[in-house]
This record gives C-alpha cells, sequence and structure tokens, in this order.
C-alpha cells in the first residue's frame, strides 16, 4: 500500500458568489507538484459535510500539467457528485498562477482571471485561513496590549498563530509573488514566527527559476531589532507579517533601510492607507462584510483612554511576539448583558413549550441540539401565541400573489409553517390549499410536482441554525429549469453572529442582482452553533453515565437504579411522545432528610419571581412567566447572555479565552443569581475554560467557599443546585487550583455519609479523578 499524503497537500476554501460573477465556488490550492485525485475526493468530502454544495470547483496551482491532470482524471469526476452532494457535479475550472501571481484559467481557450476576480478568491483564502486560525488575539476586560511599536491596542495580530499548514502557507507565499522581484537573494521579515512565508515563496521563485540562487531568509525582530540589523536593500524583499498603523514599513522607509517597492505587509486592520503593499486588509470597511473591527488603538500611555480607564497592560515583546503570563480575569452578569433580540423572543416563546434543550437532530439521530425551537405547535394563529400573530401580520406582505408551491425543509417546525402560509394565501385568495404545500424530499424527488408554470415559490424553514439545508435547497431549485420566481420565509433565524445571517441572507437573496430573491425572517435571535456532536451537554451528560456506570454500580445498588433512571431521562424513555427536554434538565435537590428523586419529579429546580432577565419581557402577554417557567426556558435565557458575553464589545465586556488571556465566570455570579435553576444553567451552559478557576488562587478560594456552603446546606433553597455542582467538579467541567479541590474533596467525603447514594458516589468519583490527575 502506498503511503498516504499528509492533509496539508491541498488548501479547500469558499469563495463567496460576486456581481460580476454569481456562481458559488469552491477552490483548492494544490501547494504540492504530484496529482492524488483519491486525497483530493477525501478532502472535498469531508469539506463539503459543513459547507453549502458549490456551482464550480476551481483547482489552483503552479503547475498546469498536473491541474489539468486532476481536472480530467476520471474518478474524481465521477466521485463528485457524492462528494458535493449534487446529482450532476459542479464545473471543474483548473486555473495556474505563474512567477508574477497573475492567475490564468486552463477552460477552452486560455484566458488571465480578472483583478476583481482574482482579488476575491485571494481575500476569500487570505480570510479563511486568518479567521480560522485565530489570527486576532482580543484582550479581555481590564487589559490591553503594548504592542512593541509601543502604542497601546484592544487587540493584537499574530500571525505567527495561522502559520499551521504548509498549503495555506504556500498561498499567503503565492499572493506575495505580484510584489517579489525577480531575481530576489534576501528574504527579510520582522518575525521569525513567519519565516515559513519566507521559505515557502522562495521556494515558489526557485520553481520558476531553478536556476537562480535560493534566497536567504532572515528576521530583524520588529522595532527592536532595526538598530541593531544590517539591512542590505540590493536585491532584497520584506514582509512584514501584520500591522494596525502602517508604522513599521514609515521607519524602513524614512530610515532608508528598504524602499516602498520591496516590503508587503501580509496582515493589516487599521486607517485605510494608500500606496502601501498589503496582501490582506481585514479591517470592516464600507462594502466589505466580513472584516474585524478597526482596532482601538492610541500612540502612547498619556494618550490612552484605556489606561485611564484603569485597563492594565500586557506587553508583546520578542521576536516571537509573545505576551506577558496570561491573566485571568472575572466577568459578572448584570441586566446590561442581556441581548437586545431576548426579551421579544421570550415574548413569543414563553409557556408555548416550544424551547427545548437535547433534540435529536433531523436526519443524524447520533447528533443532539443544546437548544432547539419547536414551532410545531405554535406556527398557526389557533395557538393564539404572540409569535403565530407575528406571523400572521408579516404574511400579509411576505405571501406571493401567484403562488404556486410551499416547499419545506424536512423538520416538523417547517412543515407546520409551510401549512400556515398554505391557509394564509388559500384564506385570502378563495381557494383552496390542498397540493400547495410539498417537501423538499419530494421536490429533490420530482422535479416535476414543483409546477412551475411561471408562478412563486415559497421555500419555508422553521428555524434556521447554520442555514447549510435552506442553500442546498436553494440551490437545488435555481437547478431546476423553468421555475418561478423565489422566495424565503424562515419562521426564527438562530445563527451564531449578525455576520453570518448577512452571510447567509446575500447568498439566499443574489441572483442576477443583489436581493432579487426576497427573504424575511419572523425573529431573529443568536445563540450558540449547537451542529456539533459534543454542543449538548445533555448528551456528554449521558455518556458520562454510560462510561461509569459499573463503577457507581460497585458503590451501591440504590445508586446504579437513580443512575439509570437520569439516563432514562436524557434517552427520552420517560415521556417518550415528547421531542427534547422542557424540563428534568438538571439533577433535583437533595430533599430534607437526605432523599434524592434522579427524576426530578420532586425535588424539582423552580425559577423564583424577579428574574432579572425576563424583566422586559411583554406583561401583557405574560403577567407573569415565572410561575409556569419551564427549565429549558431559564436555560436559553443563560446560554443567550453568555453568547452575548462571547462577542466582541466596544466597552471590552467579553468572555474570552486564549492563551495569553482568559476570563472566568466570577464566582459572586452564583451568590447573586441564587436560584437553583439559574445556577445549574449557568454550570451546564457555561464552556469549561469559562469554570475554570485553577490558574487563579483568589477566584479558587472564593469558588471553594461557595461549593462548601452549598453542600452542607444542600437541604436547603440556597444549596438546592448542589448535585449540579458535585456532578461538574466530577466530570472534571469546574476546576479549582489543585490545592482547593483536594480540601472540597475531604470535605466531600467526610460527608458524603448524609448524601443520597448517586451522589455520595460522585463524591468518591471527584476525589479518584484528583488521584488519577496526580
Amino acid at each position: 500500500m502506498s503511503e498516504r499524503k499528509q492533509p496539508s497537500e491541498y488548501f479547500v476554501f469558499e469563495a463567496q458568489a460576486s456581481g460580476q460573477d454569481p456562481k458559488t465556488e469552491t477552490v483548492v490550492f494544490a501547494a504540492g507538484r504530484a496529482a492524488d485525485a483519491d486525497h483530493l475526493v477525501e478532502r472535498l468530502r469531508n469539506h463539503h459535510l459543513t459547507h453549502a454544495p458549490p456551482e464550480r470547483v476551481i483547482l489552483m496551482g503552479s503547475d498546469e500539467s498536473v491541474l489539468l491532470s486532476l481536472a480530467g482524471d476520471s474518478a474524481l469526476r465521477e466521485t463528485l457528485p457524492s462528494v458535493t452532494r449534487y446529482v450532476d457535479p459542479p464545473d471543474i475550472e483548473p486555473v495556474a498562477f505563474d512567477r508574477s501571481g497573475t492567475l490564468t484559467s486552463l477552460v477552452a481557450e486560455a484566458a488571465t482571471v480578472s483583478a476583481v476576480r482574482r482579488q476575491k478568491i485571494m481575500r476569500c483564502g487570505l480570510m479563511t485561513i486568518f479567521d480560522k486560525r485565530q489570527g486576532m488575539l482580543t484582550a479581555g476586560p481590564g487589559y490591553h496590549y503594548v504592542n512593541p511599536s509601543r502604542r497601546h491596542t484592544k487587540a493584537f495580530i499574530r500571525t505567527g498563530n495561522v502559520l499551521l499548514h504548509s498549503a495555506e502557507v504556500a498561498f499567503i507565499a503565492m499572493g506575495l509573488l505580484e510584489w517579489c522581484p525577480a531575481g530576489t537573494r534576501r528574504i527579510f521579515t520582522d518575525t521569525a514566527s513567519i519565516n515559513a512565508v519566507g521559505y515557502a515563496l522562495a521556494d515558489l521563485c526557485m520553481h520558476f527559476d531553478p536556476h537562480h540562487a535560493r534566497p536567504t531568509i532572515d528576521s530583524f525582530s520588529s522595532y527592536g531589532g532595526l538598530d541593531r540589523f544590517d539591512f542590505d536593500e540590493s536585491e532584497s524583499f520584506c514582509v512584514v507579517s501584520a500591522s494596525t498603523s502602517g508604522n513599521l514599513e514609515a521607519r524602513l522607509t524614512s530610515t532608508g533601510l528598504l524602499p516602498a517597492d520591496r516590503i508587503a505587509t501580509l496582515f493589516y486592520c487599521g486607517p485605510a492607507l494608500d500606496g502601501r503593499r498589503i496582501l490582506c486588509d481585514i479591517t470592516e470597511r464600507e462594502g466589505v462584510d466580513d472584516g474585524h473591527a478597526l482596532i482601538e488603538s492610541y500612540a502612547s500611555e498619556g494618550d490612552c483612554k484605556l489606561c485611564r480607564q484603569g485597563s492594565a497592560t500586557i506587553h508583546i515583546s520578542g521576536d516571537q511576539f509573545l505576551p506577558a503570563d496570561p491573566e485571568v480575569d472575572e466577568i459578572l452578569i448584570s441586566q446590561d448583558h442581556e441581548p437586545t433580540w431576548l426579551a421579544p423572543l421570550l415574548t413569543d416563546l414563553l409557556g408555548t413549550g416550544a424551547v427545548r434543550c437535547n433534540t435529536a437532530i433531523v436526519g443524524d439521530a447520533a447528533r443532539f441540539r443544546e437548544i432547539s425551537i419547536d414551532l410545531s405547535k405554535i406556527a398557526d394563529d389557533a395557538h393564539g401565541s404572540p409569535l403565530a400573530a407575528r406571523i400572521q401580520k408579516r404574511l400579509l406582505s411576505a405571501t406571493p400573489v401567484a403562488l404556486e408551491r410551499v416547499v419545506h425543509l424536512n423538520d416538523a417546525s417547517s412543515k407546520a409553517l409551510a401549512e400556515t402560509v398554505a391557509r394564509h394565501y388559500a384564506r385570502h385568495n378563495e381557494s383552496a390549499s390542498d397540493g400547495l404545500v410539498i417537501s423538499e424530499l419530494v421536490a429533490r424527488e420530482d422535479p416535476t410536482s414543483l409546477v412551475p408554470a411561471g408562478g412563486a415559490i415559497m421555500v419555508v424553514a422553521g428555524v434556521v441554525s447554520t442555514g447549510r439545508a435552506l442553500l442546498s435547497v436553494s440551490q437545488f431549485l435555481r437547478s431546476v429549469e423553468d421555475l418561478g420566481h423565489l422566495s424565503y420565509l424562515i419562521g426564527v433565524g438562530r445563527v451564531a453572529t449578525p455576520r453570518d445571517w448577512r452571510r447567509l441572507r446575500e447568498n439566499l437573496t443574489f441572483g442576477t442582482d443583489p436581493g432579487e430573491y426576497p427573504l424575511l425572517a419572523v425573529r431573529l435571535c443568536h445563540l450558540p452553533d449547537d451542529s456539533g456532536p459534543d454542543a449538548s451537554p445533555w448528551r456528554t451528560e449521558e455518556r458520562y453515565w454510560e462510561t461509569t456506570r459499573d463503577d457507581i454500580a460497585h458503590s451501591s445498588e440504590q445508586a446504579a437504579a437513580a443512575l439509570d433512571q437520569r439516563r432514562d431521562i436524557l434517552n427520552g424513555v420517560v415521556e417518550a411522545d415528547r421531542d427534547g427536554l422542557t424540563d428534568q434538565l438538571f439533577l433535583p435537590a437533595v430533599r430534607q432528610g437526605g432523599g434524592f428523586d434522579s427524576t426530578g419529579r420532586d425535588g424539582r429546580l423552580e425559577l423564583r419571581k424577579g428574574f432579572v432577565f425576563w424583566r422586559s419581557v411583554a406583561r401583557q402577554h405574560h403577567a407573569d412567566p415565572e410561575t409556569s417557567a419551564t427549565q429549558s426556558e431559564v436555560y436559553l435565557t443563560i446560554a443567550a447572555v453568555l453568547h452575548e458575553l462571547r462577542q466582541s464589545h466596544p466597552d471590552g465586556r467579553a468572555l474570552v479565552q486564549h492563551e495569553h488571556n482568559r476570563t472566568v465566570l466570577g464566582p459572586s455570579n452564583f451568590a447573586r443569581f441564587n436560584d437553583g435553576v439559574i445556577q445549574a444553567s449557568l454550570l451546564r451552559a457555561a464552556r469549561q475554560s469559562e469554570l475554570d478557576y485553577s490558574a487563579s488562587r483568589k477566584l479558587s478560594a472564593e469558588m471553594q467557599d461557595i461549593v462548601l456552603r452549598f453542600a452542607k446546606r444542600c437541604e436547603t433553597k440556597e444549596g438546592e443546585a448542589f448535585p449540579e455542582f458535585l456532578l461538574a467538579l466530577a466530570r472534571g467541567r469546574l476546576r479549582l487550583h489543585a490545592m482547593h479541590e483536594h480540601e472540597v474533596a475531604q470535605a466531600l467525603m467526610e460527608t458524603r455519609g448524609r448524601l443520597p447514594p448517586l451522589l455520595a458516589a460522585l463524591v468518591e468519583r471527584f476525589e479518584r479523578r484528583l488521584d488519577w490527575r496526580l
């Protein structure tokens, strides 16, 4: 068997459609110079598991013969339909680049790729690398960076972070070819962390001119090395890793060290600069929706607003641009952190039973969503919910007059909303609704069922998370000949960020002209992307019980029985007619006398009046929402607030996690939010890193006090969430400093005799986890 090539041979990314070229494209950059169709098929298959199928595949590389061989490979063309999920394979366009970085399409009559199209491809690839590899370091609340230039900034670009795979590095180097002069003998970098780009650039230069001597690559260590490095401007080329001001290039040119036409910057985020050679400007500007916000920057400490506000500094220094030791900060949640969309959404959903947790993803029974919204019972106005009334009002303007078909995604919410659209249309047009509604599956199997006849087709999705399924249906429908006009209706768009929503909207509505296909979302909200395999905390809990059952069974039969009852709840055995959980999300409280009902029927964690994040809910619809609150509704609220805190905000409040600055949920949050159901929601919705107090003795000691106080009072209202704290400790989701963890374990072991059997077994698991870690 031949040795399998490494995954870095190809760099695969999406190039968004543009006005001049409306086709969606998948670009495959071939870093190697040997054709391997089997490996390419595997890379495309993995890529299109998480991306919408393209209308064209671009094969890009430096060797025309390799590209033509790949494009003409029969195995690739035969496999491409299944890989890209198209009945017919997308077009394959080989595109070669030369020594100057010019792109040439090799199809039919070879033609130079336009500057606009090249710029689009390069930007999409570079932004994919930068964002995927997290090139932007953002300081958490209370901190900011001092750059090597001595400028004070809220964020710092560390290009070395993104240089992980050779194909991606080669793509970056390819972008520099147009500026790197022929005959270059020396390549300078401002940091050795990007020397890989220099070597890749030298490799490309040698490929196109094998008789020329390989250029040398040296780092001058940024500002600190300007006076010590022996610059030789003849036959040299300088690569600057990143900039937020352009000052380093200005210093190089103003002091006569290097001419401006021999300096290029890889990534730039700052005020617009003219006449500079910038490979990728990542700044968010007018007409650019994939950029990053302008980095807040100050020339010195005296000018720094952040310093005046008491923000501490993290100094960036050395050739590798390494910040100082990691800092751990805490954040305290308040009503100011409530996202603006939350109250309107809760007004629509509270009391309807629509909010559920741990629901199986349609078509993939092995994966479960953290939060789902089921519109199947409230989409129609007969229910009388605020959301149903809102849907009816929006349909007055959204329903096409010449509606021929309503095509819905393959789930209950989408079907219910589609039937609501059909009834609305029938009422207002005095016609029957029979035959209007068909599922996407029927449409795919029999496109003639769409009955075009020049009429309109409305594509309906109940709830959209990533938008991949909707994009797939859209692309299928656009491929059907003579189809009438398309429009889209989404009940609830629950994408992760506003940027994700803008991209989805633009992809769906773009036709010959922008906005050609109308789209309406009745409600829009932003929640974490929970489509991954470990997105549901309850699915990971069930797996924990599965792997520990034998061990817990040795503790006692009662503990094993309680564990099995809990697993029945998580696996849908209890109340199996329900899709997912509205209640019983959390381990119940310990009853007076040490009793414990693992089914949650007794000891259910309930919400008391005055929930701060429900104060803005419309009281004409919900006079007393806490009384009938479900645990899933409380959990959605907390998950929304935490997700909002993870986003970048102008005032710096954010839950950020990276190697140099971490923010955790302040232990005081578990005191100020004293309802057990809220505390349990925080423990479940928080990421593990947000509950990791091991690097801060101060915060760890505070959390230790809280855990021990709740353990001591676990039979009272104050300590009703103690079982959830214990489960988080046993699983390692909640971490303290090693000293404090052992002290907590010792205290719990001394009192486990008064705990119910399952909780006593969890105490033993916690202590054993600490022993294993040692």
